[in-house]
């Protein structure tokens, strides 16, 4: 469920002008650096809240909250860096799938039931799939945790102070 923020933050101007003098390579390595920064401390509250809300082991969800960051555009300012904190998504034993269970919630239905049809039917038994519970309106609404949403609601602001942070950290870097 991913969605976009887009955010003005006053005194930016004067850091997008002192970018904009750096070579296009050099500013967006400072960029990608600050926006990283500030997704590590949502990363971080993320990993803190999954592992408050849920008490059992959340060793491989804690594992599978990734940060992923590209960069759509040319020069500095058409550029745009896009940051990803989610779940991983590659299939596999290390894959925590479940986490969007946790965080949107689900409906439980239980397992198909099996059903005798005789011998006209595909096979001896069929399944009777649990889309069709669904579908009647049968089963149990689960509601989500929302972890991740209110990781990004309780440190949003602090991040962005961490980006400004860092820009100004990283052309202070680079101007010596």
């Amino acid at each position: 469920m991913p969605f976009d923020v887009e955010v003005n933050v006053a005194g930016l101007g004067e850091l997008e002008n002192r970018l904009r003098q750096l070579p296009e390579k050099l500013a967006q390595k400072v960029l990608v650096s600050a926006v990283r920064a500030g997704g590590r401390v949502i990363q971080r509250q993320a990993i803190a809240n999954a592992r408050a809300a849920f008490k059992k082991k959340t060793g491989r969800l804690a594992r599978g909250i990734l940060l992923d960051t590209k960069i759509f555009g040319r020069g500095v300012r058409g550029a745009v860096v896009r940051i990803r904190i989610g779940l991983r998504t590659r299939p596999g034993n290390e894959s925590p799938w479940y986490g969007r269970l946790l965080e949107s919630g689900w409906t439980h239905v239980g397992r198909a039931k099996r059903t005798t049809l005789g011998s006209l039917a595909r096979g001896l038994f069929r399944r009777r799939g649990r889309g069709e519970a669904r579908q009647r309106g049968k089963g149990k609404a689960i509601a989500g945790k929302k972890w991740m949403l209110r990781a990004f609601e309780q440190k949003g602001p602090e991040a962005l102070q961490k980006i400004t942070e860092a820009i100004r950290a990283g052309l202070e870097k680079v101007a010596n």
